[in-house]
């Protein structure tokens, strides 16, 4: 629930879209096919740290989920780990665009990898490690990638889903952070 002290996103901007606590976690959904949905923890940072969750993805064919991290909420900067069904993965990283002053999006690295479990309704355990400029990247306990990268050096935490070709659901639980 919403009672410690991160200061979690609650609420739908529209119908089957947004961030809702319920009993078996917390969800994170977005409705529009293409579109994206950031959940985030507002009263925390971090510069140094492993941060860890739980994500099931309960609907969303080729969805994608994962884990925002060294985000700045006033922006919509941040990292972003997602991870698919389909056994992919990637890191993006959000800046501001230099011409129009929006955020865009920007991979860092990407591929496929046998840790991730590959079917809806199956939980998969992400993980970071962001220690200055290195970003490790983590599924179910297998190490898969690591990123020199030092255009954010703190920030918060969040989670999102990416509707990539339906709407998307998934449910995240068990979210642990450690400050190293």
């Amino acid at each position: 629930d919403n009672t410690g002290p991160g200061k979690w996103d609650v609420g739908a901007s529209n119908p089957h879209t947004g961030c809702t606590f319920m009993s078996d976690g917390y969800h994170v959904s977005e409705a529009q096919q293409g579109f994206f949905q950031p959940c985030l923890a507002h009263a925390m940072t971090f510069d140094n740290f492993a941060y860890q969750v739980s994500m099931t993805i309960n609907k969303g064919f080729r969805g994608q989920g994962g884990l925002l991290f060294r985000t700045n909420s006033t922006n919509g900067l941040y990292y972003f780990f997602r991870i698919s069904i389909d056994g992919s993965y990637a890191l993006d990283i959000y800046t501001l665009n230099s011409q129009t002053g929006k955020p865009q999006a920007r991979t860092l690295t990407t591929g496929l990898t046998p840790a991730i479990t590959t079917h809806l309704g199956t939980a998969n355990q992400l993980a970071v490690i962001a220690r200055g400029r290195q970003l490790y990247l983590f599924a179910n306990g297998t190490y898969i990638a690591k990123v020199v990268d030092g255009t954010f050096s703190s920030g918060g935490i969040g989670l999102a889903v990416l509707g990539t070709n339906a709407p998307i659901d998934a449910t995240f639980s068990d979210a642990q952070v450690w400050k190293m």
